[in-house]
């Protein structure tokens, strides 16, 4: 609903009937002139709308709305249906991947991780200090990665000097073991 609407999570959601799902969502909304208590199921979160004033509907807005349950699970079903589409569409839809430029993409390449961050990030999913916190844990692995790697080489390096130290001591102690005695 955040992403439908363009607003920060946790603040009001204002729903227009310019949309499709605003004139979905405002079809389904019941009015009454006190306020209607509403219960909220279990795991299900709550979310605050306002209704902007439209040409159709003024006088609304002195009006208290509400959504019977089963009006709120339609709203619902929308949402993840909406959500579904959306996701299938992103990740399925490669029409434009020639046009990517894949060529131009050295060592970092075109992944799912990439993919799922891009599209996780691109309807604000994530808030910004978690996000961040993945990033600097991912940075940090991958840091480690090279670091092992670096010192992996290294030890191998180390290996084949010390090995050559000892066949060249090994070789200079058979010559001089094998060396006939001077009379």
């Amino acid at each position: 609903m955040y992403d439908m609407f363009n607003t920060p999570a946790g603040e009001v959601i204002k729903i227009s009937r310019r949309t499709f799902v605003g004139r979905f969502i405002s079809s389904l909304r019941n009015h009454s002139p006190k306020p209607q208590k509403t219960e909220v199921p279990d795991k299900w979160h709550q979310v605050t709308v306002e209704f902007l004033p439209s040409e159709n509907h003024p006088n609304y807005e002195r009006e208290f709305n509400y959504f019977e349950m089963d009006h709120s699970i339609q709203i619902n079903d929308f949402v993840k249906a909406s959500f579904d589409l959306f996701f299938h569409v992103y990740f399925f839809d490669l029409s434009n991947m020639p046009k990517v430029g894949m060529e131009e993409i050295s060592q970092d390449e075109l992944t799912k991780l990439h993919l799922v961050d891009s599209f996780i990030a691109g309807l604000n999913l994530v808030e910004v200090g978690s996000a961040n916190e993945t990033v600097k844990k991912r940075e940090y692995r991958k840091e480690m990665e090279i670091l092992t790697q670096k010192r992996q080489c290294l030890i191998q390096k180390e290996r084949r000097f010390r090995l050559e130290i000892y066949q060249k001591r090994k070789k200079y102690i058979q010559n001089i073991i094998n060396k006939p005695l001077k009379k």
